[in-house]
């Protein structure tokens, strides 16, 4: 009896092991997989469909351009980027820090891309909406 227990024990051990084991080697086929498909897209074409989209979005609209909110963050550089590709005079870029508790860096960031890019841009602080919108 005491035999058959320990071996249970084992077996059991042995069984979650080889789960934790399998569950890795699946991580590592799956972070391949992942890996092999970021790498294998045609990121051109990706850009020009976006590009694209956004040109015929504004046609479409019959809007005399893009307003768009930049943070610093890689999201609104991405997207600041495309914008001053396609439409560089008819983007303007909204950066709303509230100074109170914004990082300098953010801001400081977003204006370095703007710059960069060339585009126009308004710089308004919300700490005083903020302050008045948190009384409620």
């Amino acid at each position: 009896m005491g035999i058959k227990w320990k071996s249970h024990i084992i077996l059991k051990n042995g069984k979650l092991a080889l789960i934790f084991m399998l569950n890795n080697l699946k991580w590592k086929i799956m972070n391949e997989e992942i890996l092999k498909e970021v790498t294998n897209q045609d990121y051109s074409a990706i850009t020009k469909k976006i590009e694209d989209f956004l040109k015929d979005q504004v046609s479409i609209s019959k809007t005399n351009g893009v307003i768009l909110g930049m943070s610093g963050g890689i999201d609104s550089a991405v997207i600041t980027f495309l914008c001053s590709r396609v439409l560089k005079e008819k983007t303007l870029a909204l950066i709303m820090p509230d100074t109170k508790i914004s990082p300098k860096e953010e801001t400081e960031d977003a204006l370095k891309i703007i710059d960069d890019l060339g585009i126009d841009y308004k710089l308004l602080d919300i700490n005083l909406i903020v302050s008045e919108y948190s009384k409620y």
